[in-house]
């Protein structure tokens, strides 16, 4: 008995490509006549179509979807409020951050830098350390830096964004020499 022949002769792979090729030129038609109706559906309609598309499809289908969509839906809406006017809204999210978050916003881009800068966020992420730790806040009396933050008097006018950026290491920096200091 002989062995089974594993080897398919080379015609039938010309053949089999080239019906590869065939139906892929048949699906490219296809794609565009599907295309040419899409484009004419309202939005309603598309989006019921695409519904009815991903119904039809497999986990493994729906995953390449999700992996191409991922991009496409990612938004920096924190750079999207100032172009809408709402610059407050965004200053008011970063306003949440703790200071290691901060310093990486400002690094995120220079929109988000602006947005940091021009909201004072280093000033009132100090400020909310003095109001809420009595350490931050005998720090702040002893060292006078207290009459740099919240309400000025109306003969001063407050330092501007970097300074309270280049004063946060120097608060943390005491912090931490003090609390050495009662250790030993």
């Amino acid at each position: 008995m002989e062995p089974p022949d594993y080897q398919m002769p080379m015609t039938c792979i010309y053949e089999n490509s080239h019906r590869a090729r065939e139906k892929n030129a048949q699906f490219i038609h296809e794609c565009d006549i599907c295309t040419k109706y899409f484009e004419r559906w309202s939005e309603q309609d598309q989006i019921e179509f695409v519904e009815l598309m991903f119904s039809k499809m497999s986990h493994c289908q729906h995953s390449h979807v999700s992996t191409f969509l991922g991009p496409m839906l990612q938004r920096d809406f924190i750079s999207l409020l100032p172009k809408k006017g709402l610059d407050h809204v965004a200053e008011n999210i970063l306003s949440y951050l703790d200071a290691k978050s901060l310093c990486a916003a400002e690094l995120v881009c220079k929109e988000w830098y602006r947005v940091i800068s021009e909201g004072m966020l280093w000033k009132k992420l100090i400020e909310r350390q003095v109001r809420t730790d009595s350490l931050w806040k005998g720090l702040a009396e002893r060292r006078g830096w207290i009459k740099y933050l919240f309400k000025p008097t109306p003969s001063e006018q407050h330092p501007d964004h970097m300074f309270y950026r280049r004063l946060f290491p120097k608060i943390i920096q005491d912090i931490e020499s003090i609390e050495t200091n009662w250790r030993c």
